[in-house]
């Protein structure tokens, strides 16, 4: 990450959290993942909910508004990498404080040595 998309990242980052903007994960009818981020200004202007939509190509977030459109860092790719952080650090804790006896009866079984005499001809 460059130095301007790392600026771009914090300030939109800022944003999110000072408009307290919210990813709300779903799926498409093919089975990827999408977000649906609140859209500030055109909700206050439409006075209903207006949403962008953050999905993941070729490993990078993607948003349908102007910004992220021209290349730049927004406030809803911001909400969304942060929604998706939080998910990850909550399924990382819950997999360490899962009790013993469940992480042990995910392990194989152990192998046993045997000396009896094995070959491959009769």
């Amino acid at each position: 990450m460059t130095q301007q998309q790392t600026a771009q990242l914090e300030r939109a980052a800022q944003i999110a959290a000072r408009d307290a903007l919210t990813a709300h994960k779903g799926t498409t009818h093919d089975g990827r993942a999408v977000w649906a981020v609140l859209n500030r200004s055109a909700s206050a202007k439409a006075g209903y909910p207006v949403y962008h939509l953050v999905t993941v190509e070729a490993g990078q977030l993607v948003c349908d508004c102007y910004a992220s459109q021209h290349g730049r860092i927004c406030a809803h790719r911001a909400a969304t990498r942060a929604a998706i952080e939080a998910a990850l650090k909550a399924s990382a804790k819950a997999a360490t404080t899962a009790s013993p006896a469940l992480r042990w009866s995910r392990e194989t079984a152990p192998l046993y040595r045997s000396n009896a005499p094995v070959g491959i001809f009769k």
